[in-house]
C-alpha cells in the first residue's frame, strides 16, 4: 500500500497528536499522584454478572487500588511521570522530525 506524502503526513501527525495526549493524561494522572489535583472521586468495575446480588458482592469483593497512591516508582519517577516524559517527548521528536523532512 502506498501513501501520497500529504496523507502520510496527515498520519504521522495524528499519531504524534494521539502520544501527545497520551502524555498529558500521564501530566495529570501524575499530579493525582502528587496531591496536585484533585482526580476522580467515584471509582468504577467492571463486572461480568447479570445478577443484581451477584452483581453487588462482586463489586465489595474487587481489591481497591487507588489513583493517587503511588503503586511503583523508577529512578524516583513514578510510571505515570514517566508516561509523561516518554510521551511528550516521543510526539516532540515526531513533530521535530517530521518538520525537518519537511525542508529537505
Amino acid at each position: 500500500m502506498s501513501f501520497s506524502r500529504k496523507a502520510a503526513l496527515a498520519l504521522t501527525g495524528l499519531a504524534a497528536l494521539a502520544i501527545a495526549v497520551s502524555g498529558a493524561i500521564g501530566v495529570y494522572h501524575a499530579g493525582v499522584e502528587a496531591k496536585i489535583f484533585e482526580g476522580f472521586t467515584q471509582c468504577t468495575a467492571l463486572t461480568s454478572s447479570s445478577n443484581p446480588a451477584d452483581l453487588l458482592k462482586e463489586i465489595t469483593h474487587a481489591p481497591l487500588v487507588r489513583c493517587d497512591e503511588v503503586q511503583f516508582r523508577f529512578l524516583g519517577i513514578t510510571l505515570a511521570g514517566w508516561n509523561a516524559i516518554l510521551s511528550l517527548g516521543g510526539a516532540l521528536l515526531i513533530a521535530i522530525l517530521t518538520l525537518r523532512g519537511r525542508r529537505a
